[in-house]
Formats: C-alpha cells, sequence, structure tokens
C-alpha cells in the first residue's frame, strides 16, 4: 500500500512485527533459531516450511544462528569480565548469593571430540553440569536439583571460568561439601586444584572400570599360572576399597609375567592412570557417605549440549560456528532462552 506521504508500506508488516527491510518476523526467527539448535540446518527448515508454509532455506537458518550465537557469545565474555574483573561477583553475593548454604555443590567436568574443519585431529567441546541434590521423579528415575549446564571449544581455562561462576551461584562458597567428578583427564584435575582445592575430588568409577576393562582386554589370558581374569577382579576389588597402594603393588609383579612391548606399555599406562588419580579412588567410602561415584549426569549433559547437534554423522566445524550454535544451545536447554528472547526478540538481522 502507498501512505499519504507516498512511501509504500504492507499493513501486516506491522500486525508481524516486521521492521523495514527486515525479511523475517520475530515469531519465524524464534523457531528457525530453536529449529537450528535442535537440528542440522537442512532439517530445521524443511520442518519449518511444513509447519508455517513459507519458505525458510538452511543457509537463512545458519546465519540466523551465526547472529544470535555471536550476540550471545559477547554478552557472556562481557559478564565474565563484570564477574572476575569488576564487581560482579559482589553484587551477585550481596543479592542473594551469600544467603545460600547448600549441603552439597557437584560439579561434574567431561569433554568429547568433534570433526573440525580447522584441525585434522578434531577439536574437543569440554563441559560441566553444576547441580545441588538429585530428587526422585518417578520410578528409578532421578532429577537433578538447581541444574546448570556449561561448556566451551575454547580449552580448559575457558570452560573454568564458566564452571566457577555457575558453582558460585549455587552456593558454593558456602556449601558444605563440594565434590568433583571426571575422568581422570590432567585439564579435570588442574581445575580442581585450582578453583576448588577443597572440593572431594572423585575418578569416575565406570571410567576406572572400563580402563580396567581395556587393559586386560590386550592382555593374555594366562599370566603365568593365573588367569588374567583373576588379577583384573582382584584389582577392582582393591580400588572399590580405596586400596590404592595395593593396586600399585601388585601391578609391577604383573608388570614381570609379561613379554611384549605392546603389553608392557598398555599396563604402564594403566598404573600411570591410577597413580595420578589416587585422590580420587575411594569408592567403598564416598558411596557410604552418600556420594555418588559415576558420572551419569555430565555424560549425559555432553550428549545433550553438544553429540546430538553437533557430532551426527558427516558433520565437521569451524570452532566459532561451533561455539555459536552451544551458546544458543545452553540458552535452551538451561531454561534462559525465554529471558534471552524477550530483550532481543526485535533485533534487526540482515539475512
Amino acid at each position: 500500500m502507498q501512505g499519504l506521504r507516498g512511501q509504500f508500506f504492507s499493513p501486516l508488516d506491522k500486525t508481524l512485527g516486521l521492521k523495514p527491510r527486515q525479511q523475517f518476523s520475530p515469531m519465524l526467527t524464534e523457531w528457525a533459531l530453536l529449529a537450528g539448535a535442535s537440528w542440522p540446518y537442512e532439517q530445521g527448515a524443511e520442518i519449518l516450511n511444513k509447519l508455517t508454509g513459507g519458505f525458510i532455506c538452511a543457509k537463512q537458518v545458519e546465519l540466523l544462528m551465526a547472529q544470535h550465537g555471536k550476540t550471545i557469545l559477547d554478552e557472556e565474555a562481557e559478564s565474565l569480565d563484570t564477574f572476575y574483573e569488576g564487581q560482579g561477583w559482589q553484587r551477585e553475593w550481596e543479592e542473594g548469593v551469600r544467603d545460600l548454604a547448600p549441603e552439597s555443590v557437584y560439579i561434574e567436568l567431561d569433554g568429547t571430540m568433534i570433526n573440525s574443519r580447522d584441525n585434522v585431529g578434531g577439536m574437543e567441546g569440554k563441559g560441566a553440569v553444576i547441580y545441588n541434590d538429585k530428587e526422585t521423579v518417578g520410578k528409578n528415575r532421578r532429577a537433578l536439583v538447581n541444574r546448570e549446564y556449561v561448556g566451551t571449544y575454547a580449552g580448559a581455562k575457558s570452560l573454568g571460568q564458566l564452571m566457577y561462576r555457575a558453582a558460585f551461584r549455587h552456593g558454593a562458597e558456602r556449601a558444605q561439601r563440594i565434590v568433583m567428578r571426571g575422568d581422570g583427564a590432567p585439564w579435570v584435575k588442574e581445575l580442581w586444584q585450582f578453583h576448588f582445592p577443597q572440593a572431594i575430588f572423585v575418578l569416575d568409577w565406570r571410567h576406572l572400570r572400563r580402563k580396567l576393562w581395556g587393559t586386560f582386554a590386550k592382555l593374555p589370558e594366562k599370566l603365568g599360572d593365573t588367569p588374567a581374569e583373576r588379577f583384573r577382579v582382584s584389582l577392582k576389588d582393591a580400588l572399590w576399597h580405596g586400596r590404592v597402594d595395593r593396586a600399585l603393588w601388585a601391578l609391577p609383579i604383573l608388570r614381570r609375567r609379561l613379554s611384549s612391548k605392546e603389553e608392557l606399555e598398555v599396563l604402564d599406562q594403566l598404573m600411570d592412570y591410577i597413580s595420578d588419580n589416587r585422590e580420587g579412588i575411594n569408592y567403598q567410602s564416598l558411596s557410604q557417605e552418600g556420594i555418588d561415584v559415576g558420572t551419569g549426569p555430565v555424560e549425559k549433559a555432553i550428549d545433550l549440549t553438544i553429540c546430538r547437534r553437533q557430532k551426527l554423522r558427516g558433520m565437521s566445524w569451524y570452532r566459532r560456528r561451533a561455539e555459536q550454535v552451544l551458546a544458543i544451545r545452553m540458552k535452551v536447554l538451561n531454561d534462559t532462552w525465554d529471558d534471552y528472547w524477550q530483550t532481543h526478540s526485535k533485533l534487526q538481522l540482515a539475512v
């Protein structure tokens, strides 16, 4: 239509919330972002077109994801700077964090590799889940209380900053105990020792059992006159009860019964793994205190935040794009997307 001053406009634009030269309404933009955060761009665009009867291509979904993902990351970086370099932590403390004195704060960490266009060897996404407790929500099902996910492809230091701020907001400074669990990767222990040296460190029992299985699967079925399985079960029992010195005493004796270079190397790796993580090996005692010794929550967290969207067959990512998609998924999974969209729904993006 043509207005009184000769300008052309569409009456429907105002109803849809469209600005001049803006191609998509706020509602369609939000749907595109949620679709792009959930599915491959082509699939997300196809679903949107079927639902709306409109046309949006995969490239447009990708560009919307990139632009809003960058906005979230920029705001996150500014927020972290304020928290650590300014007085952000003090303001949050005075606004209510100091009143939090939970019994426990749990921090679980893990990582996963995805295909990378920047690096032939791939790149690792590191993540953590922070929560205060678990509650029963159904038969044989428990949910995390006050759960928050954090994650990044920028390395352990960046994850540590995100992790500490989340734990701070969960009351870690006044918690009766902090429990950190991980798979024994060096970066996991570095974050424990740097941010929460007072925390109880737990080497994930499932990872340790897998390490035992993997090691003995590469050894002969018989070691001298003794079946290898007997050695494995004996070691597992010793480690469950926290008898690390006994395990490390027995492994060199077992080593003398091996001959090939490959067998010696794999056993040496097991010995180093146990020795490097001995502080986190005391499962019977921890279980009696009511502390879980497995990292089921963080494995699910890594699956939800990274694997289901960025580790599908045939996918390969630039780190910048991977970070942007992860940033949006974190908003959705942490139930903070509505807060973000309320303040950014009118952000005009040229697509």
